[in-house]
């Protein structure tokens, strides 16, 4: 269904050249033999969902907004009358694209959210709502369960989808071929939930944006010391430690606790191998969650993404620097390619 957000992803803004590449090679493996499942986490209207089911994948997706869900069942509906007449697969049935249209998170705090927007980028203002509770019934668990949250009129509350919850609907024995968490700065939560899913995942691509993290703090403290951080010179806030470290271990051996992917690719052109160097592009990456967000790919063939990395230069960036990706070394972290410098014509 065309809307604002296939706007953002067929012009390519920030990094969804990158992302759409990334799907293009990956997802021609999805015809073979357990390939393995799509898991689609801020799915928004199904754009790379729709893709993966074209291209045989099961899908399973979700999104917090629920405005999100009509358009994503209308473009499945679509797309699933329009194979149906073609006799073509029934890749697009609800069974095999299925939506579940809840925010995930390790937080099992309520979530608020606008009740019909269906927003791109970060645009609504969803934060953590805390609860309160009166201290008289601090100690009745049951009545504290049953207490009403007041949430403003047009807006909703939801529960967040756990880490147990997400397992089942993914399917607890599925190989997984892609994951994808685009959630505008609410990452770190949803990758903390995803982590019993990991170990099945053979493609992972995270849309990492820190200077949305503290809004998904729930703590003010948490925000005024991101802001403190932002000014030149200051050291980086707890906020944005935690989050690199928890970035750098899918580049961790699992014997050293990490998840074990072999490299990662970045959109701005980053091939990296090792922790340390994530870890310091991460804690390097400024503050402003629009400008400085950047699409990060993990993969767990590392020779798959050295090869795609020449691919995906030479498609983003201009050819006569292509010599950056043909150089591109098997072990070694850095830039896959840089950016030409348009040339100046001397005056006559």
């Amino acid at each position: 269904m065309h809307d604002r957000s296939i706007d953002v992803i067929l012009k390519n803004q920030r990094g969804e050249g990158f992302v759409k590449q990334v799907f293009r090679l990956v997802l021609a493996n999805c015809s073979g033999v357990n390939a393995g499942i799509v898991v689609d986490i801020g799915t928004n209207t199904g754009y790379y969902a729709m893709a993966s089911a074209a291209h045989g994948c099961p899908v399973a997706a979700l999104d917090a907004q629920p405005g999100c869900s009509k358009w994503f069942e209308a473009a499945r509906a679509a797309n699933d009358a329009n194979s149906t007449r073609a006799g073509a697969p029934a890749f697009f049935s609800q069974r095999r694209v299925r939506l579940l249209p809840r925010p995930v998170s390790s937080n099992a705090a309520l979530i608020e959210m606008d009740r019909y927007a269906c927003w791109v980028m970060h645009k609504t203002d969803v934060r953590v709502r805390r609860r309160r509770r009166n201290p008289r019934l601090a100690g009745d668990a049951q009545v504290a369960e049953q207490e009403a949250v007041r949430v403003p009129a047009g807006r909703v509350a939801a529960r967040p989808v756990g880490p147990s919850e997400l397992n089942a609907f993914v399917g607890a024995a599925e190989p997984i071929l892609l994951a994808k968490v685009d959630t505008e700065g609410a990452e770190l939560s949803v990758l903390s939930a995803m982590e019993a899913l990991l170990p099945r995942v053979s493609n992972l691509i995270v849309e990492v944006a820190p200077g949305w993290w503290p809004l998904y703090v729930n703590k003010s403290s948490g925000a005024a010391r991101s802001r403190a951080a932002s000014k030149p010179g200051a050291p980086p806030s707890p906020l944005r430690l935690r989050g690199a470290e928890q970035l750098a271990r899918f580049l961790t051996s699992r014997a050293s606790g990490g998840w074990g992917f072999e490299a990662a690719l970045t959109s701005t052109g980053r091939f990296f191998a090792s922790a340390e160097r994530l870890r310091e592009y991460v804690l390097s990456m400024g503050n402003n969650g629009y400008w400085h967000q950047a699409d990060i790919w993990f993969a767990r063939d590392g020779a798959l993404m050295r090869s795609a990395c020449r691919l995906i230069c030479l498609q983003q960036q201009s050819a006569d620097r292509a010599k950056w990706c043909n150089a591109l070394g098997a072990s070694r972290d850095g830039a896959c390619a840089r950016r030409a410098r348009p040339r100046r014509h001397q005056a006559a």
